[in-house]
Formats: structure tokens, C-alpha cells, sequence
């Protein structure tokens, strides 16, 4: 990606990761649509265009990785409803819930964060201390 400094972004991550919080899950289906496990991103989109009244919120689920000098960050995608609560979509069997972060990119810069330049995590060093 011309011009975007990935690590200074992925530590900008690591110093707002006091804004992270557990978003509630919800189980949402269309006519025959379901959204699949794995597949936050391709989930979100359609059921925004489903259901327009909700917004796509992509960000990171945070993993702090205790003893580790680096954090991890996973891209991830979800739904902010009408009244502004956001919401999980997507099935899953992780044994627990993780933060998420809001990304603060542009749909057109997250795409090509994730999706062009395959950067699903990020790595930033802890800052030791």
C-alpha cells in the first residue's frame, strides 16, 4: 500500500486499545440468508445491503497475548444498529469474546489494508515498562 505506514498504524491501534469493548452477539437471518462462521467481512456487507437501517463497522478484535512483546490484532467486522449499539453477526465457536476496536479507515482503506494487501493481523510491540 503506497503511502500507508501499516506499523504506525497498527501501534496507533495499540494506543487507543482502552477504547476496545466486547460487542454483544446476535443471531440475524434474511428470508433464506444466514451469516456464516468465518466470514465477518462478506457477513456485515450483506446485511447492511439486507438490512440498511444497520452501518459496517470494520475494525480488530484485540488479543493481548500476556508475556508476549507484541499484541495482536485480528481484523474483524460488525453492525452498528440504529439506536448505536454495535452487534457480532457472526457465528462463532471461539471459547471466549474479544475486544473489538473500530478500525477509524475508511471502507476504501480497510479493503485495501485486509483484503488487497492481506494484512488480516497486525503485530504492533508491546511498550515495555
Amino acid at each position: 500500500m503506497a503511502n500507508f505506514d501499516v506499523d504506525a498504524y497498527a501501534k496507533s491501534l495499540l494506543a487507543r486499545v482502552g477504547e476496545a469493548k466486547i460487542v454483544r452477539r446476535a443471531e440475524v437471518s434474511a428470508n433464506k440468508w444466514r451469516p456464516h462462521a468465518n466470514m465477518c467481512h462478506h457477513n456485515v456487507t450483506e446485511w447492511c445491503a439486507l438490512e440498511p437501517t444497520y452501518k459496517v463497522v470494520r475494525g480488530w478484535l484485540y488479543f493481548d497475548l500476556t508475556g508476549c512483546s507484541v499484541a495482536r490484532f485480528v481484523a474483524h467486522s460488525v453492525v452498528r444498529a440504529e439506536d448505536g449499539n454495535l452487534y457480532d453477526i457472526t457465528p462463532s465457536n471461539a471459547s471466549q469474546d474479544y475486544p473489538f476496536l473500530e478500525g477509524n479507515l475508511s471502507e476504501g482503506e480497510f479493503t485495501k489494508l485486509v483484503e488487497e494487501a492481506g494484512y488480516y493481523n497486525l503485530h504492533p510491540p508491546k511498550m515495555s515498562g
